[in-house]
């Protein structure tokens, strides 16, 4: 099945991320990747792979992106990766906090959805 989707090239400093985002018919996000440009590492690719696993899984049971990206706003790395200025995402604290600034323009006013998830059984006795 193809599936619409962004990707976004977020600079922050010293590293890249790239953004892709999956998207149902109707333009909500339901899936994401992150990675990183460059020679990171095997740990921190699995850390990127982790977040978007996790940040999938969410989207995909219903948690609205709006909550999930709350939780990323405002993350501060010991190393600053962005530069103060005009740009949102070039100004941010840390890489979660750059992926939640842009997420806020790009699906800005996202609302839960049903859960996808099968639903289970419950034991009625």
């Amino acid at each position: 099945m193809d599936r619409d989707g962004v990707i976004r090239k977020l600079p922050l400093g010293r590293v890249d991320l790239f953004a892709r985002v999956s998207c149902y018919p109707d333009g909500r996000p339901g899936e994401l990747f992150v990675t990183e440009a460059g020679h990171s590492g095997d740990h921190v690719a699995c850390l990127w792979d982790a977040l978007g696993i996790v940040t999938s899984l969410a989207l995909q049971h219903g948690v609205p992106s709006k909550t999930i990206m709350e939780h990323f706003r405002g993350m501060r790395a010991a190393d600053v990766c962005g530069t103060p200025n005009a740009d949102p995402i070039k100004s941010a604290l840390s890489a979660p906090d750059a992926l939640a600034r842009w997420w806020d323009e790009r699906f800005p006013g996202e609302m839960a959805r049903p859960s996808l998830a099968p639903e289970k059984e419950t034991d009625h006795a």
